[in-house]
């Protein structure tokens, strides 16, 4: 199966990381410094796109988290159909565990079968191993006891080879499987056996009924051995007659369904047969019945009515082969080009790909897989999953009546066995183990002893990739833990991790073959992970516990590597061999094996005395930090005797290699950005320089954040010191610089804080304690921080203003936030209804009286409108990639967290555009911050808060890629679980029409525009008499909308929209009133050069910088695979052209967001007023922030193409 939360099963904790000290040709070893990471649940923390991390580097910010077992309970759920018992996670997946709903027994009622009667008394102590020895041996020969009274045979080959060693009984069976009764005559020569053993004095019998016919001649046989038809009703009770004391009929295609209505044309009436048996092999609260007792015969019957339902799947493909052939046609190319050119090659009796094990299906399912492989490259984990006896649902299931032993109820450990794997998928999909999945495959598979076992390939997401030694060495471990340190772990490894014994303990073990091992254990030890060149790893054994080095946060690799007690490296002897010789000062790290020989007996390098060898170090990922700037500079530096001689350059001793790679201009530097601030500084203010810093630091590569800071920080200031001299009132006010770089540190934490960062994250210096305590509560702080007069004032002027829908919404959500009672209200009204003009009343009101609100939408440019608006996903950080099992970034004891619980109200504008699992995300969310200190609001929804959404479904639902109707309705909030606990309320009146100043005409002009928009809307446009009513996706336009046909089209539409062009001055309001919307790139590159062409001024021509993101392939050699020139060309929606033309004066539109608290969001248009190099600078004239200046930087765009 492919695909693109709760742990089932305990999970290995993350260890420490030993790394050694030496580097060599063939291995680079970890010298990495862990990083301090916040708690995490599941993710933890936030990443970008354009960040990468790395696997090691993920779990250490993820922490150390152990996971409880996760008991399923007992079966106890019943059908409400048959009564038949099942666990909570086997329900269907549309039911609740409330309400839980079954179809493995009965599909759902449609199957009624009479039932059984109960077990003979004598029968039923006999098969209770808990009586006594006696049943005991009649259970462990019961399938011999079994064919003694049996009137058939089994005609099948059973394969006893697997019951030949120690273990539990499996019954297997190869080639077909039928049924046989032969002659009720025994010949002379053999013992009576099966049916024969019933008839009562043959030869008398056979006598009196050949007497009645003496004058007649008769065949001495009429036949030998007969197949009984696997459909006859005793099929199965002359078979097993102690599962069917009574002779029980068993399944026949007469059986009708319980709701079976023949009058349904296509709809099948017959109860099929594996759903017959099904049914039977269920228990209920009555108990079970004669054949689920009976062991390891009912381990027999169940694989001989698996091979019946097989081969009665086979009859119907065989029967149908006029349809299903048909599904061949689509092959027939395929077969021509592989020769097959004669036709009877392609198959006789095809079996269609939805036949579980055939070839189709197989191949199928291959192909399903390379599919992912292509899109995605090779997987990243192999995970094996095993069924486990010892399982507490399992014990108890088996121990709760007769004691049974597990191969005595395959049935049962099946089923437990695809809820935990179903829970363990969930788990995996959640990201909490390993970061994103983007895609995983998993296949199932029975052991040899019958115990099912899972295979599952998994897909990461770039960021959680592993790239080093480091990476594997942070999930897997092939080492035992300690027992003081991780007893959990070193309990579960112990039992189930090890292999053996065998070897010289056990040499006739299952895996000895010659006296060696054939899975190769031991292995041997390894100080460190490594990958062979086919890809296969070697993970680390280290031989003695006591001579590891356990590194901690505070440890460098210069005091690591310092240690006496660390024994020698290839890397350490190659600077011992630069001391002793002058020649091998000549030559870098990786090729001292073209001159020397490394004897690893010694750990010394020896002079090469014949052949030659060239030497590499290993790719180390930039994310390494420390390690990979080591690896730089042994490529680069020759003779060096100590690790301090490596990092001294020109005579300068540097504490870190990253320095000294930088001071041998191994690293890209920042002059760009440098430049970049140079201009903006003689035409920008200082808060627009501090915004223009952050976005450089956030959507640019910088190599080194501190350095660019402490190049312009000085320009970061002037406005910070004005109001210090106004607030102290001392005109003459001076602060030293490290003050005043303190408060410009200060104001960046608050920028990158909006961002959902923060200055730590980018390798910059915090604020001094003093300044730390002022952000504390910043997000508290920013909601209650309003003038409350201001706001009663514009409530007032607002209240008296509000019509009659709008005022009972209000009195409702007014009094409930009073009253502290939860409401969950959605306002549904189309444009011009006075949606947004309600939002700011109620909150002013509620504001007013110091409570929080919190005001998102679901788009920036809709954020912009609402009075300290902000996205939904920029405020409650809903992941952007979004699924039924999201939840938002939110950790208890947050700032997030805080503001979450003091929250009185939220409203979320257009909410109608945002995916269901959004607002499902933000409901699980807060019902976890929310439940601290009580477990009463995790009951409710969103935590018992006010939610206050609104919209009109009329216009853009959830945008799904590709997606269907069906698709795109499935993923709208009216399929959401909690829709239904929502109050709809409706707004009608067209305030738009209510607008002070407004003639006759045009009030007119507005109603009828606004009431052809509600009619496209509502689907009432079906006037043309040619369509079909069926047919909803024609509008017709009315003619005086539209603009006359013209032979070029682009002047006509350009010269209406934007008359005398080129003869208005920059004007925001001009421009803020009109906009051409095309659906196309290409056409709004043709009407953007249309319109450059005759605007006035002189053209600017930026020009972006393309790559292959160096995460996004596995090659080492990109750029001659997508070569520049076609990178280039490459247009993608959302993303500018390689291409962008300027003028001043000219209105853009922003693609990004960028900072949505200063207005600089996706959709927000602009005037650019100034143009340079290096920064754009341009006027704000949409949203709330109209007038004000902004600059805008080259910024860096990821284009995910999949």
């Amino acid at each position: 199966e492919a695909s693109s939360s709760n742990a089932p099963l305990p999970t290995q904790n993350e260890h420490n990381h030993h790394p050694s000290d030496s580097t060599s040709p063939s291995l680079v070893e970890d010298h990495v410094q862990p990083e301090s990471a916040p708690s995490s649940n599941d993710l933890g923390f936030s990443i970008s796109d354009h960040e990468t991390i790395g696997q090691a580097s993920y779990q250490r910010r993820r922490g150390r988290i152990s996971y409880a077992y996760i008991d399923f309970g007992d079966k106890t759920f019943k059908c409400c159909h048959c009564m038949a018992l099942f666990w909570v996670n086997e329900r269907l997946a549309h039911s609740s565990q409330r309400h839980p709903k079954f179809s493995l027994c009965c599909l759902g009622g449609k199957i009624k079968l009479p039932r059984p009667p109960s077990t003979p008394h004598p029968l039923d102590e006999l098969l209770n191993s808990l009586l006594g020895q006696k049943s005991k041996m009649f259970r462990k020969c019961i399938r011999a006891y079994n064919s003694m009274f049996a009137f058939t045979s089994m005609g099948v080959t059973i394969d006893q080879s697997v019951n030949r060693q120690s273990g539990p009984y499996v019954f297997k069976i190869n080639g077909h499987c039928h049924h046989l009764m032969g002659s009720l005559l025994p010949s002379n020569d053999n013992a009576p056996k099966f049916a024969q053993l019933y008839i009562y004095d043959v030869s008398n019998e056979v006598s009196n009924r050949m007497s009645q016919f003496p004058n007649s001649t008769f065949d001495s046989c009429l036949d030998q051995t007969i197949r009984i038809s696997k459909l006859h009703p005793k099929f199965m009770a002359l078979q097993y007659p102690l599962l069917f004391p009574f002779g029980e009929d068993g399944y026949r295609t007469n059986i009708n369904f319980a709701d079976n209505d023949s009058n349904v044309s296509g709809k099948r009436h017959r109860v099929p047969m594996r759903g017959f048996y099904a049914y039977l092999i269920q228990e209920r609260e009555y108990g079970e019945d004669t054949l689920t007792k009976g062991g390891r015969l009912y381990q027999q019957f169940l694989v001989d009515a698996f091979a019946n339902i097989e081969e009665d799947r086979l009859d119907y493909i065989r029967m149908n082969q006029n349809d299903l052939r048909s599904d061949l046609y689509q092959n027939i190319s395929e077969a021509v080009l592989k020769g097959d050119v004669e036709g009877s090659s392609t198959g006789k009796i095809i079996l269609p790909s939805s036949f579980t094990g055939g070839p189709r299906y197989m191949i199928n399912n291959y192909q399903d897989a390379m599919a992912i492989c292509r899109a995605y490259g090779n997987p990243d984990l192999f995970i094996t999953f095993t069924c486990n006896t010892k399982w507490p649902e399992i014990e108890r299931e088996l121990d709760k009546s007769r004691a049974y032993k597990p191969e005595d109820k395959p049935d049962i450990i099946t089923r437990i066995f695809r809820s935990k794997l179903l829970d363990m998928l969930k788990f995996i999909k959640s990201g909490a183990p390993f970061g994103e999945t983007i895609a995983d495959v998993h296949s199932i598979e029975f052991q040899k002893r019958g115990l099912p076992h899972t295979h599952i390939l998994v897909w990461l997401a770039s960021n959680f990739k592993f790239r080093s030694s480091a990476d594997i060495d942070s999930v897997v471990s092939a080492e035992i833990p300690d027992k003081n340190i991780d007893p959990l772990c070193h309990d579960i490894v112990s039992k189930f991790m090890i292999h053996g014994p065998c070897g010289v303990a056990k040499p006739n073990a299952q895996c000895m073959s010659g006296n060696v091992c054939t899975k190769s254990f031991p292995k041997k030890f390894r100080n460190s992970t490594t990958l062979d060149e086919n890809g296969f790893v070697y993970y680390r054994r280290r031989e003695f516990r006591d001579n590891f080095v356990q590194k901690n946060g505070d440890y460098r690799i210069s005091s690591i590597s310092s240690r006496r007690h660390i024994r020698k490296t290839m890397l350490t002897e190659w600077f011992e061999c630069n001391k002793q010789f002058p020649y091998a000062r000549e030559l870098y790290y990786s090729e001292f094996p073209k001159k020397f020989v490394w004897d690893s007996r010694q750990k010394q390098w020896t002079i090469r005395s014949k052949g030659h060898s060239l030497g590499r170090i290993p790719y180390v990922h930039p994310a390494a930090g420390e390690l990979y700037f080591l690896r730089l500079l042994l490529y680069h530096i020759k003779g060096s005797t100590s690790f301090a001689d490596l990092r001294n350059v020109h005579g300068v001793l540097h504490p870190t290699f990253q320095l000294a790679c930088k001071a041998l201009g191994l690293l890209g530097d920042d002059k760009e950005w440098s430049e970049a601030f140079c201009e903006a500084i003689l035409t920008a203010s200082s808060p627009q320089l501090r915004q223009l810093f952050v976005g450089i630091i956030l959507f640019c590569q910088v190599a080194d954040p501190l350095i660019l800071f402490n190049q312009v920080w000085h320009s970061m200031y002037d406005d910070i010191l004005y109001k210090l001299k106004a607030s102290f009132r001392m005109p003459n006010l001076i602060l030293p610089h490290d003050q005043l770089k303190n408060y410009v540190l200060y104001e960046l934490e608050q920028l990158f804080n909006a961002s959902a960062t923060t200055l730590q994250d980018h390798s910059l210096p915090m604020p001094n304690g003093q300044l730390l305590k002022e952000i504390t509560n910043k997000l508290l702080r920013e909601e209650l921080d309003y003038d409350l007069t201001e706001l009663r004032s514009q409530h007032s002027l607002n209240f008296a203003s509000l019509n009659h829908g709008q005022k009972v919404i209000y009195d409702s959500i007014i009094a409930a936030i009073f009253a502290k009672k939860q409401a969950l209200v959605f306002v549904h009204g189309h444009g011009g209804t006075g949606k947004t003009f309600l939002w700011h009343t109620i909150i002013n009101r509620v504001r007013s009286e110091s409570l929080i609100v919190l005001a998102v939408a679901s788009s920036g440019i809709a954020s912009l409108l609402l009075p300290n608006g902000r996205t939904a996903h920029s405020r409650f950080k809903i992941p952007l990639s979004i699924d039924e099992l999201s939840t938002c970034a939110i950790k208890k004891n947050t700032h997030l967290s805080n503001l979450l619980q003091k929250t009185a109200l939220i409203v979320w504008d257009e909410a109608p555009m945002v995916n269901k699992c959004c607002l499902e995300a933000l409901d699980r969310s807060m019902r976890d911050v929310l439940s601290e200190g009580t477990s009463y609001n995790k009951n409710l929804p969103f935590g018992g808060k006010t939610i206050l959404l609104g919209g009109d479904f009329r216009q853009i639902l959830p945008v799904i890629p590709g997606g269907t109707k069906e698709q795109i309705i499935n993923a709208s909030l009216t399929s959401s679980i909690l829709w239904p606990k929502f109050t709809i309320m409706t707004l009608t009146e067209n305030m738009r029409l209510s607008t002070d100043g407004l003639s006759l005409e045009e009030k007119v002009e507005i109603r009828e525009f606004s009431e052809w928009i509600l009619s496209v809307g509502n689907g009432q446009i079906s006037d043309l008499p040619s369509l079909s009513k069926a047919d909803e996706s024609f509008v017709t336009i009315p003619f005086h909308l539209l603009l006359p046909a013209s032979c070029d089209p682009i002047p006509t539409i350009v010269s209406t929209i934007y008359p005398n062009i080129c003869d208005v001055q920059i004007d925001p309001g001009y421009y803020r009133e009109r906009a051409i919307v095309t659906t196309k790139n290409t056409t709004v590159a043709e009407i953007n050069d249309f319109v450059l062409r005759i605007t006035p001024g002189t053209k600017r021509v930026y020009l972006s910088v393309d790559s292959v993101s160096t995460s996004s392939t596995e090659s080492d050699d990109a750029s001659s695979l997508y070569p520049i020139e076609y990178i280039n060309q490459l247009e993608f929606n959302g993303v500018p052209s390689h291409e962008l033309a300027l003028k001043i004066g000219t209105p853009v539109m922003l693609l990004r967001n960028i900072s949505p608290s200063i207005g600089l969001c996706n959709g927000t248009r602009l005037i650019i007023t100034q143009l340079s190099s290096k920064v754009i600078q341009a006027q704000i004239i949409t949203g709330s922030n109209i007038g004000n200046q902004t600059s805008v930087n080259a910024t860096a765009v990821l284009r995910k193409h999949r």
